[in-house]
């Protein structure tokens, strides 16, 4: 098997070399790397020729040291998108990778940061770096704003930062490290120890002054930053040692920054944290979350019962987090116990505070229609994601119940001021259930009889019936017409509740078996209402090996699936995962009826489209989904999952059908619903 590495370059925030202490933000600019085993020993340095064999070497020999492999014949590729001698961290960048392929070849895994701490090693033995660059090989390797101690080899900080565009002045000459005048940056050591404190919050201010002192010691004038501040930069200074000048501008202004320089220049991008995923062949038997569906609700439901409730085996997630701060805020005590929640809550009034959902469209939603319900101002927003994302169907529902709504074009930050007037409510269920569920929560306290009338194809009504049957497991009767529903006054009675596990959880190993092995998911329930138990079907007809045996689904490969017509309309969380199977099925597969997948954490149908794309799929969105043609195998690759956890969780089973990895950004989103993902994945045989 041939090994595939990966690294990238990184600009400085500070120096090291003055105070020890350096501080460095990885860019977009790549260095990928290659490694087999072979007759005879061949390097190729694309990109290169001038880097000579010698560190790669190095690298290769301490690598197989290290894992305990007998030295042998190799084949070695090396490419990379940084220009050397530029203090773009070029050395450090092809350490990270050289060592990534070795690791790769042979299927052992290390923390990244051991991965940096042998580069560095290497890089020392080499001289190519003065202080060991421990800082800019995380910066290349991790990602994000690093700051280290380069003297212990110890990582203080990473964090990810906001993206920004990155303009590289690049200059016709180099700075081999034997010119650099090191005892005049050491003579700097308090001047730079001051700056320490101020790094994590203040980088981009640090960067300046940094790249301040950096011109003086090379002896450049202060002409390209004075031109890139007039411009408009964020920040502007040399990096490492120079003589390469960045540009940090805001996102989408770095092509028209590079283009007002008048002298050469690289457009990239900071980079954050990444996380790559290479395959494997699944095996094992692993249990998969509770519900966030099922959780929300009975959270919301439990503070509006008035009472006390267990909520046993609810889904600890970033989501239902915002969903506790939700009900708190309208006077609800919650506290933690023996894996329960335990909600009171005692003459319900209008929420304290501002809502902030975070990036839970589920709160955002369900709050909504229980906001109305008061005769006070109740303000609900969230992040950058929720903020995009269309509320007009259910605002206008609650307008033509005489609700005052105030919103940002329909969507979020919204301002409801009620009480709910008449005794109807018409909303559209062609976007999403949550906002049927949201009128359906809310009526029994409105205090008369309220009749909701669905209007349009209602979508996703397997949730529809997950809230009806919490309302009735607290009390709460509803009665279904031909056009909706009719509720009468009621209220909700306490009561403890169980929170069952999640069927879409269990859609990414079970999909995982079925591409690459076998896999046994425990704990899920095929008489739930669920609509994502689906799943189990699909899979089936996909060819795969499935069976159901009491609480436990297991699912093994039988070869490449079959291609299928899948209809949605019910099961639109599945879109992602269901896409990766469908990849290299055998044939033309078509995924329909889903136009709501365009208004989730993403434009699903596009995030998807291009996710797979970008792997090696034949694709084509849709406006209710996508039709694929199945390949053989996708390539692997770097994809953008853009926050949304159901695209990242579905690109990582994807590496099970590709021949090299697949890497993304590592910023946790998987925790929004599948807390320990990567973790649950890589006990099964997912290599990462």
């Amino acid at each position: 098997m041939t090994g595939h590495g990966i690294s990238h370059g990184a600009i400085s925030v500070m120096n090291a070399i003055p105070c020890g202490i350096g501080s460095t933000i990885g860019i977009d600019l790549t260095t990928e790397a290659t490694f087999s085993p072979s007759d005879s020993t061949k390097i190729t340095l694309f990109d290169r020729p001038n880097l000579g064999t010698g560190l790669v070497k190095t690298c290769v020999k301490r690598t197989l040291e290290w894992i305990g492999k007998e030295p042998v014949p190799y084949e070695l590729t090396v490419k990379t998108q940084i220009p050397p001698s530029m203090g773009l961290k070029s050395s450090s960048s092809v350490c990270n990778a050289v060592i990534s392929s070795v690791l790769d070849h042979y299927g052992v895994v290390k923390d990244p940061i051991d991965v940096v701490r042998l580069g560095v090693e290497c890089a020392k033995e080499c001289k190519v770096t003065i202080t060991g660059a421990f800082d800019d090989a995380c910066g290349c390797h991790l990602g994000g704003l690093v700051v280290t101690d380069n003297g212990k080899n110890e990582l203080i900080l990473n964090k990810n930062i906001p993206e920004y565009d990155v303009v590289v002045c690049v200059p016709d000459r180099m700075i081999p490290k034997n010119k650099v005048p090191v005892e005049t940056y050491r003579a700097l050591k308090n001047d730079y120890l001051a700056l320490v404190p101020d790094i994590e919050n203040d980088y981009l201010d640090i960067l300046d002054k940094n790249g301040a002192f950096v011109q003086k010691i090379i002896g450049n004038d202060d002409d390209l930053v004075n031109k890139a501040k007039s411009l408009g930069a964020l920040a502007a200074g040399i990096s490492g040692t120079g003589p390469a000048f960045v540009i940090v501008t805001e996102k989408g202004k770095g092509k028209e920054m590079a283009e007002s320089m008048g002298c050469n220049t690289i457009v990239t991008k900071t980079r954050n944290k990444l996380i790559t995923f290479k395959g494997g062949n699944t095996n094992g038997a692993i249990d998969v979350p509770p519900s966030k569906s099922y959780t929300h609700r009975a959270i919301l439901i439990s503070t509006l019962s008035g009472g006390k409730c267990r909520i046993s085996n609810p889904l600890d997630s970033f989501d239902t987090r915002a969903t506790c701060e939700a009900s708190r805020s309208m006077g609800a005590r919650i506290t933690s116990s023996d894996d329960s929640l335990i909600v009171e809550s005692n003459g319900l009034h209008a929420p304290d505070w501002t809502i902030d959902v975070q990036n839970s469209g589920t709160t955002m939603r369900l709050m909504t229609g229980i906001a109305a319900l008061f005769d006070t101002e109740v303000t609900l927003t969230g992040d950058e994601s929720i903020q995009k994302r269309p509320m007009g169907p259910l605002l206008k529902a609650l307008e033509d119940c005489g609700v005052k709504c105030e919103s940002n074009d329909g969507k979020a930050p919204i301002t409801i001021t009620g009480p709910v007037q008449g005794d109807n409510i018409r909303i559209d269920g062609s976007m999403s259930s949550q906002f049927v569920s949201s009128m359906l929560m809310m009526s029994p306290l409105v205090g008369r009889r309220m009749e909701i009338i669905v209007e349009g194809k209602a979508v996703s009504r397997p949730y529809i019936e997950i809230t009806l049957s919490i309302m009735k497991r607290f009390g709460v009767e509803v009665e279904r017409t031909e056009t909706g529903y009719i509720v009468e006054p009621q209220d909700y009675k306490p009561c403890d509740y169980r929170v069952p596990s999640d069927f879409s959880s269990s859609a990414f190993p079970l999909v995982a078996g079925g591409l690459s092995g076998k896999v046994t998911v425990d704990g899920l329930d095929m008489s739930d209402p669920q609509g994502d138990k689906k799943i189990v079907d699909i899979l089936k007809d996909a060819g795969c090996s499935v069976t159901v045996d009491g609480d436990k689904i297991t699912c093994a490969s039988n070869g490449r699936p079959k291609a299928l017509d899948i209809d949605l309309s019910d099961i639109p969380d599945l879109f992602p995962i269901v896409a990766v199977l469908m990849s290299t099925a055998q044939g033309t597969s078509r995924l329909y009826g889903a136009p709501q997948l365009r208004f989730k954490e993403s434009d699903r149908i596009e995030s998807v489209e291009k996710m797979l794309k970008a792997l090696g799929a034949d694709i084509t969105g849709t406006d209710d989904g996508c039709i694929i043609n199945g390949v053989e195998r996708l390539k692997g690759g770097i994809i953008e999952h853009g926050g949304d956890h159901r695209l990242m969780m579905a690109a990582a089973i994807a590496s099970l059908i590709s021949d090299g990895p697949v890497t993304m950004e590592d910023d946790g989103c998987w925790n929004v619903s599948y807390p320990g993902f990567v973790e649950k994945m890589r006990s099964i045989g997912l290599r990462c």
